[in-house]
């Protein structure tokens, strides 16, 4: 099967590695390590992720349903910064000054490499062999045994068409590179029988020359014709010994062939055998070895307490695999003492180091049993912290750490809202994505369930702040459904509700906060949003400041009637709520009943179903139908009760006051009858 494996640090570059179900992650990962080693970068600091889901390395790929053409992501262990920086040096060799230890993957790497490059000399040496014997090949024709010529040139021929070819870089190259073994085991055969044949020959041919004196019987047997027929010609004669002299000499050069041939056969069988054993190796099996092994648990804290950078890195990616893997991890960790250490790596400089460290925190936190004892070593202060983080991976792992605190106990509440805990959340909100948005808004509902937590948010307006802020961004400005966060926006609104209980003119004194309401059913359709809305809407005719400002919206008739299009008869009765509060300041009835504010009322008359609020939009349109200000009424002149000394002072006045009334009075009555 074929994976695909990419990377942010190397946006012009796939990786594709041909493996196996059965392979585990540790072997991929040993594959990436030998091709980031010949780009400059042997640092194996490096996680993989598929679909959310970070790739633990003693895990098969089957185990994790990983087909065919899978894309995954290589997520590397320290900053794309630091990972381009590390990538322009070729780390090939520690410095001498280098203050770290070489790391034990490392060392199976470079094991690795050599092996991998004697391979690749070996088999360009066999190659080499195999062509400086061409030469040997046709040499056997000048030999006494020429017919050894065939079986050379066809196990030769064979040598070299059938040779696999391998590179470090580029590994196996070619059909040949298939059946690699099965090829070296032949070719081990067949040398051994190039060699045992090149004994037998040369044993024949050292026989025949140590059987007689000079010439040898064979050499004298074919010049025996000729000594005949040269018949004491001297000349003839002389041709004859030159004959003899000459096949003795082919003699002794079979001898000496054989003895070429023997060597360069058993060379090529030694290196065949040696190439044989060697292909047996595959990248990574030293690598893998040390990956999937298990690590003492006093070795990784120890590590962790003293290391490098580097080692602390490592140490924290290892204990946040060991909390993920089982709650005994978790307890084990937090027993030997785990909760300091990951508390201070989580406060580390280094970026990585802090990701790793608050995901081992909090996927120890996911158990109650131990969030007492974190917040007990102030560990609320720490997650609170590191909502600043520029990692958003590590604020978002604070972010889930804080979650699961709020929902699982009510006591430990307040540490979280308290020193500036409420001001860091909101910070968060500003940054968070969607995900993340999410979560905050969970985390402040629970806040604001809790009294005192509630008490607390509702003494200041940064909850308020926080909660405007993660609606107004899950609220893209646009029709589509698509474009909203129905989950954070619900989550928040209900928030808001719970604190404008709490305190009513909070969440109306917020800037812009009442043009967000009343374009809600604009943007979203959702009915239970828009219910949300209109009881906060409801919250500003409590206070006099915030009604008025609600009285002099603009379009404000045509804005509460997007919500009127609802059925929901307590979305109808929060309306009719605000239209009676909105109707009662005279100096807002006339521009009302221009903007058609009559015809809404009349409209959630004919909707509502429910008396109640039938009768407050009734006596909202009796309150825009009565013209009279209140204001301009007769009011009676506010007097003191009187004292004993001013008793009868007053008493004559008020006599002479209420006979000129009468007298005025029937006045009036007279003139009135003419």
């Amino acid at each position: 099967m074929l994976l695909y494996i990419e990377s942010k640090a190397y946006p012009d570059r796939t990786f594709i590695d041909i493996c196996k179900p059965s392979d585990t992650v540790a072997r991929i990962r040993a594959y990436l390590l030998h091709r980031l080693h010949e780009i400059g970068h042997s640092n194996h600091q490096f996680r993989l992720r598929y679909k959310g889901t970070y790739l633990r390395d003693a895990y098969t790929l089957e185990e994790y349903n990983l087909l065919n053409n899978a894309v995954i992501h290589m997520v590397p262990l320290s900053d794309v910064s630091e990972w381009n920086t590390d990538k322009r040096f070729r780390q090939s060799t520690l410095e001498e000054n280098s203050g770290d230890v070489e790391d034990i993957v490392q060392v199976a790497l470079r094991s690795e490499i050599k092996l991998l490059d004697k391979r690749e000399r070996i088999l360009n040496n066999f190659k080499i062999l195999m062509m400086m014997q061409i030469v040997l090949v046709f040499l056997s024709l000048f030999t006494n045994y020429w017919y050894f010529f065939f079986a050379y040139l066809f196990v030769l021929a064979m040598a070299l068409f059938f040779s696999p070819s391998f590179t470090r870089v580029n590994g196996w190259v070619g059909t040949n590179s298939v059946r690699r073994n099965e090829f070296m085991v032949v070719m081990v055969f067949l040398s051994c029988l190039m060699v045992g044949a090149g004994v037998a020959l040369l044993t024949l041919n050292v026989m025949e020359l140590t059987a007689s004196s000079y010439p040898t019987d064979r050499c004298i047997s074919q010049s025996a014709s000729c000594i005949t027929d040269a018949n004491s010609n001297i000349i003839k004669l002389g041709v004859c010994t030159a004959y003899e002299q000459r096949c003795y000499e082919s003699s002794v050069w079979t001898g000496a062939y054989y003895c070429l041939v023997i060597m360069f056969m058993a060379s090529t069988g030694v290196l065949s055998a040696f190439l044989l054993h060697n292909f047996k190796f595959n990248p990574g099996d030293y690598i893998e070895r040390y990956l999937v092994q298990t690590r003492e648990f006093e070795q990784i804290m120890e590590t962790a307490r003293m290391g490098s950078i580097s080692q602390k890195r490592n140490a924290a990616f290892e204990l946040a695999t060991m909390a993920s893997s089982a709650d005994d991890n978790k307890f084990q960790i937090v027993t030997d003492g785990g909760l300091d250490v990951l508390i201070t790596l989580a406060l580390s400089a280094d970026l990585t180091t802090q990701e790793y460290a608050t995901e081992a925190l909090a996927e120890c936190l996911t158990v109650p049993a131990i969030q007492d004892q974190f917040i007990s070593l102030g560990g609320a202060k720490t997650l609170t912290a590191l909502l600043h983080s520029k990692n958003l991976r590590t604020a978002h792992e604070a972010i889930t750490a804080i979650s699961y605190i709020v929902a699982d106990s009510d006591e430990n509440k307040f540490f979280i809202t308290s020193d500036h805990g409420i001001d860091d959340l909101l910070h968060a909100c500003k940054y968070a994505n969607a995900a993340n948005r999410k979560i905050l808004a969970s985390i402040f509902l629970e806040l604001a369930y809790f009294a005192d937590t509630r008490a607390v948010m509702a003494s200041k307006s940064t909850s308020v702040e926080a909660m405007i802020f993660l609606l107004v961004r899950s609220t893209v400005r646009s029709r589509e459904m698509s474009n909203v966060d129905i989950d954070t926006t619900v989550l928040a609104l209900q928030t808001l509700e719970l604190l404008a209980i709490e305190s009513p003119s909070l969440v109306a004194s917020q800037e812009d906060f009442l043009s967000y309401l009343l374009t809600v059913p604009v943007k979203i359709l959702d009915q239970k949003i828009q219910l949300l809305t209109t009881k906060l809407l409801l919250y500003f005719t409590k206070t006099p400041e915030a009604l008025e400002q609600l009285c002099m919206t603009s379009d404000l008739t045509d804005k509460l009637l997007y919500f009127a299009h609802s059925n929901d008869p307590e979305l109808l009765n929060a309306l009719s709520a605000i239209s009676l509060h909105v109707s009662e300041p005279f100096k807002h009835r006339e521009r009302l009943v221009h903007d058609g504010f009559l015809e809404f009322l009349t409209y959630l008359q004919n909707a509502s179903n429910e008396r109640e609020s039938w009768n407050m939009a009734d006596q909202a349109i009796s309150n825009l139908q009565n013209k009279q200000n209140p204001d301009d009424d007769v009011k009676k002149p506010i007097t003191r009760p009187p004292t004993a000394m001013t008793s009868s002072a007053s008493r004559s006045s008020s006599v002479v006051l209420l006979r000129d009334y009468n007298d005025a009075t029937a006045d009036q009555m007279t003139s009135s009858e003419a």
